[in-house]
């Protein structure tokens, strides 16, 4: 398992799906899912959508990067659908997360 944890950190920015993940691993898709959701505390695309939120959410925090390349930059080729899981991950808009942290923190937007 920490085999396949430490191979979603290292690419989590690349498209990666369970079928890429299944072949470089020599497994089964079907078996790499059960797999997968029986030793982890969740599933690989709910897995994979944590650490790609959890990496744009540090970049929303500590840089200026436009908030229209970090989608692509942890992995998520459409800027909607970033926003959306975002939101979804959140409870809030990227922008609003920035913004928010920003305010918390006493510091200007970058």
């Amino acid at each position: 398992m920490k085999l396949l944890l430490d191979y979603i950190e290292e690419h989590y920015a690349d498209p990666i799906t369970l079928t890429e993940m299944a072949k470089h691993f020599h497994f089964n898709p079907s078996y790499l899912s059960s797999f997968f959701a029986a030793h982890h505390h969740e599933g690989f695309k709910d897995h994979l959508n944590r650490v790609r939120i959890n990496k744009a959410a540090d970049l929303l925090r500590y840089g200026d990067t436009p908030i229209s390349e970090i989608g692509c930059m942890v992995g998520y080729g459409d800027h909607s659908y970033f926003c959306k899981v975002f939101k979804r991950s959140t409870g809030i808009s990227p922008s609003h997360y920035r913004r928010h942290y920003h305010q918390s923190q006493g510091t200007r937007e970058p």
